[in-house]
């Protein structure tokens, strides 16, 4: 069993280290706490550690009530101690579902935040686009109408733009690219 115990307290190690990083800074009255001095990531992966051991009593409780109910067909009181005890195999079966369903429950609104925070940005920078080009077509009137050396008369011909002979001192051979 010393293989269990260490990868158990590498788990441990793992979800605890992040809540740590916030408790040991330094405080004065110029420097208040904000959450704008840490990465987002950090603040997601607090927010599932919170959710996933906060929610680890309520639903051990729940938990136990349902195992109970299925294995002996009876809804027993978890919180009464006079009666029938569990075993220790029912007790580690009870904590092994009520671990499992915490880190569900916490990977599943980590992943609910994100999806969530992705399409309230996708939604933002839609609303900041410009409106959508239109492109009419043309008819064979209008191109027959449009004057001689006009991009409509030939759409492989570029317009040629009137640029003044004084816009580069000395021509192009003296720009500096």
């Amino acid at each position: 069993m010393p293989g269990k115990r260490k990868l158990l307290a590498l788990v441990l190690l793992c979800l605890l280290v992040p809540a740590s990083y916030g408790a040991s800074s330094t405080s004065s009255s110029t420097t208040s706490y904000d959450d704008i001095n840490f990465p987002q990531w950090s603040r997601d992966l607090r927010r599932t550690e919170i959710i996933t051991f906060g929610s680890l009593p309520f639903v051990t409780i729940w938990a136990t009530v349902a195992y109970s109910a299925y294995e002996d067909g009876e809804c027993r009181n978890p919180l009464n101690k006079s009666s029938d005890g569990l075993s220790t195999s029912d007790q580690k079966h009870i904590m092994q579902i009520a671990a499992i369903s915490c880190i569900g429950l916490g990977l599943t609104d980590l992943a609910y935040t994100l999806i969530r925070r992705s399409v309230t940005k996708h939604r933002r920078l839609r609303k900041m686009r410009p409106d959508a080009i239109v492109i009419s077509p043309v008819s064979r009137e209008e191109e027959q109408q449009a004057p001689e050396g006009s991009p409509l008369r030939d759409p492989r011909q570029k317009p040629r733009a009137d640029i003044p002979q004084d816009y580069l001192q000395g021509g192009i051979e003296s720009a500096v690219f």
